[in-house]
């Protein structure tokens, strides 16, 4: 069977132009004999929800765009969507074939449950169906993966179309472009089936997909593979044999993946994202204050990739000092964009550098207003986490660095020299690193204390450690704990921010606490966390005797010989009563507290975000 992938780049919403796009590749797919052609996940719906009073219209529109697909697709095709059931929203994957549409997920929600309850997006049933002799499985996340490797099911074919977009902390979600580094070769090797990979490719909100589709054998060989970041159709020949041999029994030809460089491909990923933003949003022009900084240089180099340097405009105002003034002049030079004049004076404000700092966004709002421009800032993730105060005006749609630490910023802007070298030296000596009391005391230079800050955050955040594990892992409890709390204590001023563009798992969005909370953690002994897991345990699983009346809970040495598990060197009898204690301290509390590996270095060869975690978002 002959399948093909469509990785395209969409405006989701915009169903007539889709549909004419979709059919036309399927009619090239037709052409290339293609059994059946695979969709990405959000290229017609796209990855948010509507509001609900816009589902009836919408849901009535995607409906009028499949009754389309339906008649006018030349061969089969799979494609998913964010649909709606009785108001509630839920990822569907759609089958149409010989004019026929089938909700493949409903289908199988509905043969296990009767249609007794609403179907979530996080339910268990595989979407499978049946196609030129040959068995074949959906997959839209990891969780969906980790059942098809669970059941006792087996499929000629796995289809996976990720839901979500690309993160500098999953090499899974850049496909094929990191097959050395994610899981997929592994799946595809113990499912023992041909292993199809679609991804879409461009920025659909304020996620970036990346593309790099792929085809693997069940054996894990590469055997075709799309380019990142452009859109194409990708044609490969997934036979019947389960050991990925052709009907000859010749070995399939394996392609070789490619070597996967992280601050490379992160910067690709931001480019594509700013151009789409702008483009999806009918935006040509972006304007931005260079005033010297690292941050402000990285990001007109930025837009210059992204928009074309002749669509961004240069507002040369609020230098610390002449040196930052002369390292902006040299970057609007390089770049070639335009310099625009402030139109407010703003030399009687210099004394006060808070005042001085609202006048220059003031200005630089006037500016986008006279050039019919979109604002753009640099404000990064570590500034978001720790320094972005309340009063302070801010005039940016959107902020490109937003999801990015200032340590890995710092590596786009050295990786980014090295294709052409814009950015000065002076730049990169002159980042701020965040005001922490015990800071300095800690790390001696301020490439080690951003690091230091950098680390404990994304630990917190991407990892999901709470504020005792990050202290275990990092040290320094009493640092790690006022960095934690500065965090919480911003959660008011970052829901006044612009958006930021997504690129990874855990955007501080997703870190979001209540406000107006009177409690907030702190740094528990590993005796009280262990206390506590003894409690929870007490709570959810009371032992009761024969009259019902409950008991005290075991000691420890009873509650080992209850657990049904094989522990290297003959069982738990045979360890060290401190070692289980603190194996079974990490899984206790309903997991919150997994660790994998080593503990994180504070080194590396792109900062703090290339330690590797085994576990993902999902």
């Amino acid at each position: 069977m002959i399948v093909a992938i469509a990785q395209m780049n969409t405006h989701a919403g915009d169903f007539g132009t889709i549909v004419d796009r979709m059919a036309t590749l399927a009619k090239r797919a037709a052409d290339q004999e293609a059994k059946l052609i695979v969709f990405p996940a959000p290229c017609l719906t796209g990855q948010a929800a509507q509001d609900f009073p816009s589902r009836e219209g919408f849901q009535a529109d995607l409906l009028q765009a499949f009754d389309r697909l339906s008649r006018e697709l030349v061969c089969p095709a799979i494609v998913p969507v964010l649909a709606d059931h009785e108001g509630e929203p839920y990822r569907e994957v759609v089958l149409l074939k010989n004019g026929e549409v089938f909700a493949l997920r409903m289908g199988a929600y509905e043969s296990e449950t009767q249609g007794n309850s609403v179907p979530q997006d996080d339910s268990l049933f595989v979407a499978a169906f049946e196609l030129d002799g040959m068995r074949c499985a959906v997959a839209q996340n990891y969780d969906d993966l980790d059942d098809l490797l669970d059941s006792d099911d087996t499929f000629d074919v796995v289809i996976y179309i990720p839901s979500y977009g690309y993160a500098l902390d999953d090499t899974g979600s850049v496909l094929g472009a990191a097959l050395g580094e994610n899981r997929f070769k592994a799946d595809a090797t113990s499912l023992a089936a041909w292993f199809v990979a679609a991804g879409a490719v461009g920025g659909y909100g304020l996620q970036v997909f990346t593309g790099s589709s792929f085809v693997m054998s069940p054996r894990g060989e590469l055997v075709a593979s799309a380019p990142a970041f452009e859109e194409c159709l990708l044609v490969a020949d997934v036979v019947s044999d389960r050991q990925g041999e052709k009907e000859t029994g010749e070995p399939l030809r394996a392609l070789e993946p490619e070597i996967y460089n992280n601050s490379l491909y992160l910067w690709q990923a931001l480019t594509l994202g700013l151009h789409d933003y702008f483009q999806k949003q009918s935006h040509t022009r972006a304007v931005l204050r260079l005033d010297g900084s690292l941050g402000s240089c990285v990001l007109a180099v930025l837009a210059s990739d992204a928009l074309g340097p002749k669509n961004v405009y240069a507002l040369l105002e609020g230098f610390a000092d002449e040196r930052m003034a002369q390292v902006a002049r040299q970057v609007a030079q390089s770049l070639h964009v335009e310099v625009v004049a402030c139109p407010v004076d703003l030399s009687a404000f210099s004394s006060e550098r808070s005042l001085y700092e609202d006048m220059a966004q003031a200005c630089l709002a006037e500016v986008a207003r006279t050039m019919d421009a979109m604002p753009i800032s640099a404000e990064d993730k570590t500034y978001l986490a720790l320094e972005a105060t309340s009063a302070k005006c801010r005039v940016a749609e959107i902020l490109p660095f937003g999801d990015v630490y200032r340590s890995d910023l710092i590596e786009l802007g050295h990786m980014r020299n090295t294709v052409s070298p814009i950015i000065p030296a002076d730049a990169f000596n002159g980042f701020e690193v965040p005001t922490v009391p015990g800071l300095d005391a800690v790390e001696p230079t301020q490439v080690l204390r951003l690091k230091r800050i950098d680390v404990t955050l994304a630990t917190h955040v991407e990892w999901e450690r709470t504020l005792s594990a990050v202290a275990a892992r990092q040290g320094e409890p009493e640092l790690c704990e006022e960095i934690l709390c500065r965090f919480r204590e911003l959660e008011a001023p970052r829901k006044s921010l612009p958006s930021s563009l997504v690129v990874s798992t855990h955007p501080l969005a997703d870190a979001s606490i209540p406000l107006c909370f009177s409690w907030h953690d702190r740094v528990r002994s590993e005796e009280e966390r262990m206390e506590a897991s003894a409690i929870v345990r007490r709570f959810l699983h009371p032992v009761h005797d024969s009259t019902g009346s409950a008991m005290a809970p075991p000691d420890f040495s009873e509650f080992m010989k209850g657990l049904e598990v094989e522990l290297r060197g003959g069982g738990a009898k045979n360890m060290d009563r401190s070692t289980v204690e603190g194996a079974l301290g990490e899984l206790m509390g309903l997991l919150q507290d997994i660790s994998g590996g080593e503990r994180p270095s504070l080194e590396g060869p792109f900062g703090p975000l290339t330690w590797g975690s085994p576990f993902s978002e999902n």
